[in-house]
């Protein structure tokens, strides 16, 4: 639940208690302060004497020689502090109502969790079983808050390029995940996910923007340290990096869903905590934007290109999957919110960024093999056990396979490294080795394109068969 702190004319507050009231809020706590004509501070509470603590509102008209809802900033007179403690997800529709109902209202809502607490105390077991959602003026205003954070941005995406930069040079993996937990882009995109959710493209746009700012920033850093070390050749941790897949924008939906999910729960609405959740949002972009600064001292554009087209994909599929979530629990344009968000312009945004992340999903499966190398090394597997069960006098036992810097001068293409194991089990007439070989290559021309296959055989002999070569 959220607790809201109220301030409106003495006259509103009958008013204030029945929107609470039908708002499902727990009983609110009415305390009166005085405003002098001078415009000094309140200087001093007391329990209003005539609306007690806890009082449930009676229906009738407030009292008071103004009407309710025509009482401006510049009104002189008893001003009353109605604290309210309301369900998560109705916070934004109770304030939305005050303000349209009492002009002269102000407001705190304090974005952490409250216990309402009454006697007598057995009524708190059914209060606290409700755990909502946020409201989507909440979510809406912290996100809005989050776009002003530049200082931090860019600091955090200086310090994130750095250390992702040096764990790919050195191979060291705890740094690579330690730049992940710093990372700043998870915060602009997930900024995107919810200007989707209410469909306001002006907020979308500044998501991207700050997204876009902090990839450039990463990539400078990285960028830098790979030329003041002298980075002259990739690192295996490199070629992990840009072996891409076609199913690499599930895990981006994935983390966009986890993200919003992290944004519109409540604090005791799950066991996984929000830091987690923008650490999977973070592990799908920190390590492309570390390799897109190094791939310009290695003069890798080949990574250069990779890494770009990854990127984008990337906060599409997770802006469209942290819609899905956002939709999932009822977040609308129509919602109370400090957004400027329409229908009409949700339904463009979400159709644009679904029409264009699919197009990049399909046109991946159409360049060239650099694009897939994660698939092509999972279908070399298959070749590897189909080459040796098409060879007599071999069993197989296991294989790798993956793809290393190709040569465009000696043999253009992707270089594939097969290290097949096999088992010997029979009398063979030509070498085994050789065959084994052939018929790796064999397959892997006929099912590849643009892939030139390296294979080392190494032949075991049997539990109780005689030594292999």
């Amino acid at each position: 639940m959220r607790s809201i702190q109220v301030q409106v004319p003495r006259q509103a507050v009958c008013r204030v208690l029945a929107l609470a009231a039908e708002h499902d809020a727990d009983d609110p706590i009415v305390v009166r302060a005085e405003r002098r004509s001078t415009g000094a501070e309140p200087t001093g509470a007391e329990p209003t004497g005539g609306e007690p603590t806890g009082a449930e509102p009676t229906g009738g008209e407030p009292t008071g020689g103004e009407p309710t809802g025509l009482h401006s900033a510049s009104h002189d007179g008893d001003l009353s502090l109605v604290l309210v403690t309301i369900p998560n997800d109705r916070a934004g529709g109770f304030i939305a109502a005050v303000t349209a109902e009492v002009g002269d209202a102000g407001f705190v809502l304090l974005p952490v969790g409250a216990l309402p607490l009454s006697s007598p105390l057995d009524r708190l077991a059914g209060r606290v079983r409700d755990v909502s959602r946020l409201s989507t003026l909440e979510l809406v205003a912290a996100s809005l808050q989050s776009v002003g954070a530049w200082r931090g941005l860019l600091l955090f995406s200086v310090l994130a390029g750095v250390v992702g930069a040096y764990g790919l040079i050195f191979d060291v993996a705890y740094l690579l995940v330690a730049a992940m937990l710093i990372n700043p882009m998870g915060a602009p995109a997930l900024v995107s996910v919810v200007a989707l959710g209410i469909g306001d493209g002006r907020m979308f746009a500044r998501g991207g923007w700050r997204f876009a700012v902090s990839l450039v920033v990463q990539a400078a850093a990285a960028l830098a340290l790979g030329f003041g070390y002298g980075l002259q050749v990739s690192t295996a941790m490199m070629e992990q990096v840009t072996a891409l897949s076609t199913w690499a924008v599930v895990v981006a939906l994935a983390a966009g869903a986890a993200g919003a999910q992290a944004q519109v729960k409540s604090e005791r609405d799950s066991l996984v905590s929000g830091t987690a959740a923008g650490f999977m949002v973070a592990a799908a972009l920190a390590p492309p934007a570390a390799v897109l600064g190094l791939s310009v001292p290695l003069g890798r554009w080949d990574y250069f290109t990779l890494m770009a087209f990854l990127l984008a994909l990337q906060y599409l599929a997770i802006a469209l999957g942290g819609w899905l979530v956002l939709h999932a629990f009822g977040i609308r344009p129509a919602d109370p919110s400090i957004g400027r968000g329409t229908a009409r312009t949700r339904t463009a945004l979400v159709a644009a960024v679904a029409l264009v992340t699919l197009g990049l999903v399909a046109w991946q499966t159409r360049l060239e093999p650099s694009f897939t190398r994660a698939d092509l090394s999972r279908d070399a597997l298959v070749i590897a056990r189909d080459a040796v069960d098409r060879t007599p006098g071999a069993a197989y036992i296991q294989s790798t396979a993956r793809f290393t810097r190709r040569d465009l001068v000696r043999h253009p293409g992707q270089t594939l490294l097969f290290d097949v194991v096999v088992e010997r089990t029979g009398e063979h007439g030509d070498d085994l080795e050789s065959a084994i070989r052939r018929a790796v290559r064999a397959l892997v021309a006929d099912r590849m394109t643009g892939v030139v296959p390296f294979v080392r055989v190494t032949v075991l002999p049997g539990p109780e068969g005689p030594a292999g070569p």
